[in-house]
């Protein structure tokens, strides 16, 4: 099965690309380009600030994209063991079991995975999934999560769980 964080990784390095397109543009010629309209040319170091600022927005939301990405594949590859379940109460004992899957915790998920998926790899998964819920709650939180989690170290870690863990 293919890894399906690649797609969002792809967006990012194609999304990457423009934000530097858009930085030299700003100090080469914008000036000129906008000249005799109504746009003012920005001012090169408050252009950096907002480029700076958008690339840290968009790694959060991606981040969260990944995380959100994964949870769901994780999710159907459990459930889709779960066809196999023989018996009278097949049904019900599938339903019960996508209950469980829906509602457990990660660290609880990654422990069925065990030995292939270490302790370590669960503790990396758990602080994915605290940055991912620090974004996704609008970052309410007084307290920023102790480890900042980068797309590339996010991608690193779930591609990796989902590796070890057979899933792809």
């Amino acid at each position: 099965m293919s890894n399906p964080l690649v797609v969002i990784r792809e967006a990012l390095d194609i999304t990457d690309d423009a934000f530097e397109v858009a930085r030299a543009c700003a100090g080469l010629g914008y000036a000129q380009g906008v000249a005799g309209t109504q746009f003012e040319p920005p001012d090169p170091g408050y252009a950096d600030t907002l480029k700076e600022f958008a690339k840290s927005e968009l790694d959060d939301l991606i981040v969260l994209a990944m995380a959100a990405s994964f949870e769901a594949h994780l999710k159907a590859f459990l459930q889709s063991r779960l066809k196999a379940t023989p018996g009278a109460n097949a049904a019900k004992i599938e339903k019960w079991l996508a209950g469980q899957i829906e509602s457990s915790p990660l660290r609880d998920i990654g422990a069925v995975f065990s030995p292939a998926v270490t302790p370590v790899m669960i503790r990396d998964l758990e602080a994915v999934r605290t940055y991912r819920n620090w974004v996704a709650h609008g970052r309410m939180t007084s307290r920023r999560p102790s480890r900042d989690v980068t797309p590339s170290l996010a991608f690193s870690i779930l591609t990796g769980f989902m590796a070890a863990a057979g899933i792809i």
